[in-house]
């Protein structure tokens, strides 16, 4: 097994260890989050009949406090450990990249400037805050109730009726929050590994993409898979470059034995041969799979014409998005 390869092993391992720690992250969060749906709801039903519009003012009002309250617990509950967690990684990295590329030689690698970990959490490369994300969360809510008591009102609709309609609003963000969590520890990691790799351009000659082969992978993720950069200024960072949520990673691709300084033996030069890590590639392994997921994943149309021949899969995205049906079709007729 090449360096890179080792390498490529353990960042996919220390991606799993991270994955455990965001579940607890997203479990503690959604529980805050079913309190503030509890909360609202006892303040909606303990509204008398009818609903008037002085009421559903009145509900507006506190219910929109208890949000704001809710809110900034999740920011702060989420901020200091994603702030400690970019720190670790900075911190954490390049040790386990010096002791993982091979058994007996460490690598010199040395760890990127933690001051560096600020600017992970206030300016994310195109991205949100998490801060902002929930802010957007916080507005989506207060326009759900704002609706709902609105239309409550003219209407003539009981409060318990109201109050479900609230319940769905709420529960339904849910799912916001934990993208917003995954999201932006996926995000920070992937932004601290690129950090460390350019501290270390005198052993990392490149970064490549990997992706996270299952049935969850988009064709976005899956045009990036394998692609390798040596221009440091055209690395593409998932989430940012990809989509919320996004699995996909970043790998450092080590210099040849040569160009490190390393002693001159067959073991060496095998070991650190400069090469990108093997990956099984998405053409391949969406090959293997049988016709009905293939199916769900592109679709009866899309399906077609790959099977056919006439498209290939990365023929269905352009720059880091999926192509319209009817532009991959014009496309074609325009051949």
């Amino acid at each position: 097994m090449t360096a890179n390869e080792r390498l490529r092993d353990l960042i996919l391992r220390r991606a799993v260890v991270r994955d455990r720690a965001v579940r607890a992250h997203i479990k503690d969060a959604l529980a805050t989050w079913r309190s503030l749906g509890r909360d609202v709801d006892e303040i909606i039903r303990a509204t008398p009949d009818p609903l008037t519009s002085d009421r559903a003012l009145d509900v507006l009002l506190r219910a929109g406090l208890e949000t704001r309250r809710v809110v900034v617990d999740l920011t702060t509950s989420l901020t200091m450990p994603l702030a400690a967690f970019a720190v670790n990684e900075i911190a954490e990295l390049p040790i386990a990249i010096e002791r993982g590329a091979h058994d007996e030689i460490a690598v010199p690698f040395h760890m990127a400037f933690v001051s560096d970990a600020a600017g992970l959490l206030a300016a994310p490369l195109g991205g949100g805050t998490v801060a902002g994300a929930l802010d957007g969360v916080q507005a989506d809510v207060q326009r759900g109730l704002r609706t709902a008591l609105t239309a409550g009102v003219a209407r003539k609709q009981s409060v318990d009726a109201v109050a479900r309609v609230v319940r769905t609003v709420i529960g339904n963000r849910g799912q916001t929050i934990e993208r917003i969590i995954r999201s932006e520890f996926a995000r920070v990691a992937n932004q601290a590994a690129l950090l460390t790799y350019q501290r270390n351009r005198q052993v990392v000659r490149a970064v490549q993409w990997a992706a996270t082969l299952s049935g969850r992978t988009c064709l976005v993720c899956a045009a990036f898979h394998g692609r390798v950069w040596t221009d440091w200024d055209k690395v593409k960072l998932p989430v940012v470059a990809s989509h919320a949520t996004c699995r996909c990673m970043l790998l450092p691709v080590l210099k040849k034995a040569v160009d490190l300084g390393l002693p001159d033996s067959p073991d060496l030069r095998a070991t650190f041969d400069g090469r990108a890590a093997d990956v099984l590639t998405y053409a391949d392994w969406f090959a293997q799979q049988d016709e009905a997921f293939q199916r769900d994943v592109l679709g009866p149309t899309r399906l077609t014409l790959y099977r056919e021949k006439k498209v290939r899969l990365s023929g269905f995205v352009r720059q880091g998005r999926m192509r319209p049906l009817r532009a991959v079709q014009r496309r074609m007729s325009a051949r």
